[in-house]
This record gives structure tokens, sequence and C-alpha cells, in this order.
């Protein structure tokens, strides 16, 4: 083991976990000869630590990636593009799944069934294009995929869910593969995305985006408004104690105005004695 991982070790204080050291060297040797590093670039000054990283991962020991950063003299953002580059190039990287996204994001009843509808369309559509052999040799479950039909569906049903940055963190992939990614989802699930668009999905499994919902004590009571546009729209009832108010004020001024007009009224006199009123 080279000297510089060993006080990159010491640095991280991870020095002291048993078998990482030989585990880190293992990664450092694979980077090293699979990944061609220019001189001063991010990967030449981080390599030791996104091995120990690796080797971290593997092991289930936790790894602070700030501290990773601050110690190889690079930005985080650079550091953590830079290690999914080395993930991606030592084969490391597994597919993100729809349940890992539903577990880590939480999205309302729906979405999950919509994104594997979409994911569907698109693996026959774009497959379809493609010849048999080439067909067979491109994974369809890769990360981007995933990541950018749940993207595309929760932004079609207006709802902020997970932003782009934290499903390309999830996915551990570059912004560009997730753009590429998300551009081809749209061309192949144009039929899944007219329908929700139209508002044709069932609203008992997923809202759509002109619906409020309003949770009430039960779900048997819950009651659902429409936009104020609506002209469906229900007025809300006054209490009975407003209500009986009300009428009381009403007939009391329509009997004032009955006795008002019965009575005679006076006759009125002239202030001047030499004219008659």
């Amino acid at each position: 083991m080279s000297s510089a991982l060993s006080e990159q070790l010491e640095r991280l204080q991870l020095d002291n976990v048993p078998g990482l050291a030989p585990k880190a060297a293992q990664y450092f040797d694979q980077i090293c000869k699979q990944i061609p590093a220019q001189r001063n670039n991010v990967l030449m000054l981080s390599r030791q630590t996104i091995a120990i990283q690796l080797a971290c991962e593997s092991m289930s020991v936790e790894f602070n990636e700030l501290a990773g950063s601050a110690q190889s003299a690079v930005a985080l953002r650079s550091y953590q593009t830079c290690v999914q580059s080395v993930r991606a190039a030592l084969g490391l990287n597994k597919n993100l799944s729809l349940e890992e996204l539903d577990v880590q994001f939480n999205p309302p009843p729906g979405i999950l069934e919509c994104t594997r509808r979409i994911l569907g369309e698109f693996k026959r559509g774009f497959i379809a294009t493609l010849p048999a052999a080439v067909g067979r040799t491109i994974d369809l479950e890769d990360s981007a995929y995933v990541a950018a039909a749940f993207h595309l569906v929760s932004t079609r049903f207006k709802r902020r869910i997970a932003s782009k940055q934290k499903l390309i963190a999830a996915a551990m992939i570059k912004p560009s593969i997730f753009a590429g990614a998300l551009k081809k989802i749209e061309q192949f699930g144009k039929a899944t995305l007219a329908e929700i668009d139209a508002g044709g999905v069932d609203p008992g499994t997923t809202p759509t985006p002109s619906r409020k919902r309003v949770h009430g004590a039960n779900d048997d009571n819950a009651n659902v408004e429409s936009d104020d546009s609506s002209p469906l729209r229900t007025p809300k009832k006054a209490p009975l104690d407003e209500v009986v108010s009300v009428v009381h004020k009403r007939v009391k001024h329509v009997v004032d105005n009955a006795r008002a007009t019965s009575e005679p009224r006076p006759r009125r006199t002239s202030c001047y004695p030499f004219i008659r009123s």
C-alpha cells in the first residue's frame, strides 16, 4: 500500500477500521490501471480518497464526502462527479429501482404506477427501432431511464416530489445523461403522457392536476373541491344561528315598515300665521 493512501486514511480517521486499508489499496490499483489520469486534474488529486470511499461502500462503513473532498483539495461537486465517473468505469454502478425512489421520496399514490407504464411503453417502442442483436445488449433498466421517467410523470401531474439534482444524485449519473434519457422517454412514451395530459388516468389511483384533495377524519366523508372556475362548486352552508338572526332582522324590518305606512301622518302647519297650510 502506498504511503499517500496510508496518510489519507489517517487524515480521514479511518486507519483503525479492520480490513479497510487492503480493500482501499485494491481499488486504488484498479483506478490507476483502468482510468488514465492527467496531471493536476480532479482524479489525480482525489484518487486515493475515492479508493477509500469505494472501500467503505463495499464494507458498509460510513464515509464523509465533504471531508474527503476537503482532504483532496477539490470542490465537493467536482469530487462527487469524479466518484460517479470512477464507479461507471469500474462497473460498480447499480441500477436505481422504483422501490428505492418510493422509499426515498414517498410519492403520492399512482405516480409509481404511471412511471411503470411509461417505462414499459418506452422499452417496447425503443427496442422496436433497434436491430435484435443491438436490443439484447442495451440495459433498459438503467438508472437514467428510471429517474427520467419518474421526473417526467411527476412534472406532468404537477407534483414537486424530487428535484432534478436529487434524482441525478440518486441515480449517480451525469446531468447530460439524465437529459438524454429524458428526451428518449418523451419520444417513446407519448401515449401515456397524452393520457395524463388529457386527464384519462383514473383519479382514484392518481390525482389529476386540476383537483385538490381535502382530507377529512375518514375517507368516506372526505370532500373534493373543484377549482374556482368550476360551475359545480357547492357553496358553504351558514351556521343555523346566523340564519335565524338574519330572518329575525328581515321580519322586524317588514313589520316596522308596515306600521309606518298604517299610521296617519301629522298635519304640517306653516310657521307663518298668514299662510294656510
